[in-house]
């Protein structure tokens, strides 16, 4: 798939793949913006920003800044780099995964794919 061709991009950053109570990003190419889950999990109650200036997303795991944001795409891979704060209460809890999928304009949808398990001190 061309990086062109890819709609919408999600992270989420969990004990679970579960959208409660996480750091569960999402990234809509065509406008340029991000959305951030609530604790509820509940996607159509996201907040969302346009990546330009210095807007702020915020949830009780973690903050999204616009400021610092940087897209990139390059022939099939788009590469989003956000800056997000953790809160430190909840991040040293316990390990946290990272998974992440795509969607593409037509509506295909990647699996969840696990990058890795992460446990910060």
């Amino acid at each position: 798939t061309d990086a062109q061709n890819i709609e919408t991009a999600w992270m989420l950053t969990g004990e679970a793949l579960d959208g409660r109570n996480a750091c569960y990003v999402a990234y809509h190419r065509p406008s340029n913006q991000v959305f951030l889950i609530p604790d509820s999990g509940l996607g159509e109650a996201a907040t969302s920003m346009t990546l330009t200036g210095t807007g702020t997303l915020k949830n009780s795991q973690c903050e999204i800044f616009a400021s610092g944001a940087v897209v990139t795409q390059i022939g099939s891979q788009l590469t989003v780099t956000l800056p997000i704060r953790y809160t430190s209460s909840w991040i040293l809890s316990k390990p946290k995964a990272i998974w992440t999928a795509v969607q593409t304009l037509s509506g295909q949808r990647s699996a969840w794919q696990a990058l890795g398990v992460v446990r910060f001190n």
